[in-house]
């Protein structure tokens, strides 16, 4: 089966009944997909340093691993993870991508390594923000070690932003008419409504419908990178784009407010609160500049001005005072 991201990045962005339904849809879609040699493989919410949450099993046809037995695995690498690897394990969940366990502890968990039928060299996850402080990840279990190449991370990474985007969005009324849609726009970028800022911005919608249009025919589709930077998960660091069909089949394309929900302070404005937040997780600008749909100036920008007004110097202390109280905040270990 082959391989097309915006075809997972549109089932990603579908209505569902409910985050377990995405969860079990997504599953599906990405673990098959995220290395060949995988054996099984298992989508959950994580809840570090909790037990994963809606834990769902996804088998290779022919594996000897079966879906309660991956269940087992998943709950024995977890009780049998140390600490310091939990913690490595949490700095990483930071940021939306794809990860190696064998890169970040050194080692597969006995836990894994004690249940599973067959030889096992490796395990990955793609992991993705899903709001509200949960961590959704897609985890595999290889029989081989992985080598992840930087196209590959920065493909999983580009997926793991729209799929977090489209996590945001379930719980909503999926209408023209819905509270949080601040433009309706039909195929081609013709601007049918619009409200709230979007009333200023609709040379920048219209731009961006007939990108994430282009992205989705077959032409669009050859070459993946591409695709995802014309087809981005937020616009302008406030809206993603998503498909509506009336009753009659009709298609508009609506423009929602999407913003990712992030920590005080208030001494900042909403947009630098953002830029602040992905900066202290450690991603470059050119990265914040891809999760927002801001441009590389204006995150440059906001950042300046929010480190002054932190008192902050450079972006090196930002980090690590944002890993401390996140390590802290995360541990279930008392301190020595």
């Amino acid at each position: 089966m082959n391989f097309d991201p915006v075809h997972v990045i549109e089932r990603g962005y579908e209505p569902v009944a409910s985050g377990e339904a995405w969860l079990e849809r997504l599953a599906h879609e990405v673990i098959p997909h995220v290395d060949p040699s995988w054996v099984t493989g298992a989508a959950f919410v994580a809840t570090v340093p909790g037990p994963p949450d809606h834990v769902v099993p996804v088998v290779r046809s022919g594996s000897r691993v079966d879906p309660e037995l991956t269940l087992t695995m998943v709950s024995a690498a977890h009780l049998s993870a140390r600490p310091e690897q939990m913690m490595t394990v949490l700095q990483t969940l930071r940021t939306p991508g794809v990860a190696s366990v064998v890169d970040l502890v050194g080692e597969l968990s006995p836990g894994i390594l004690a249940t599973a039928p067959v030889p096992v060299q490796d395990s990955l996850a793609v992991f993705v923000h899903a709001g509200a402080g949960k961590i959704v990840l897609f985890a595999t279990v290889n029989g081989k070690r992985v080598n992840l190449d930087a196209g590959t991370r920065r493909l999983w990474q580009r997926i793991a932003l729209h799929l977090g985007a489209g996590r945001r969005l379930l719980g909503r009324a999926a209408s023209p008419d819905a509270a949080d849609v601040e433009a309706v726009l039909e195929p081609g970028g013709a601007l049918a409504h619009a409200s709230g800022e979007a009333r200023t911005a609709q040379h920048m919608l219209r731009d961006a419908v007939r990108n994430m249009d282009r992205a989705r025919t077959r032409e669009g589709r050859k070459d993946p990178m591409q695709a995802l930077e014309l087809w981005r998960g937020l616009l302008a660091g406030r809206w993603t784009l998503v498909d509506h069909f009336d009753s009659d089949g009709r298609r508009f394309v609506l423009a929602r407010k999407n913003d990712p929900d992030v920590p005080e302070p208030r001494a900042l404005t909403r947009r630098q609160r953002q830029v602040v937040f992905y900066a202290s997780l450690g991603w470059s600008n050119k990265e914040i500049c891809y999760a927002l749909g801001l441009s590389e100036n204006t995150v440059s920008a906001h950042l300046a001005q929010s480190l002054t007004k932190l008192g902050i110097t450079t972006r090196a202390e930002l980090v690590r005072m944002a890993t401390e109280v996140a390590l802290a905040a995360a541990s279930p270990f008392p301190s020595p």
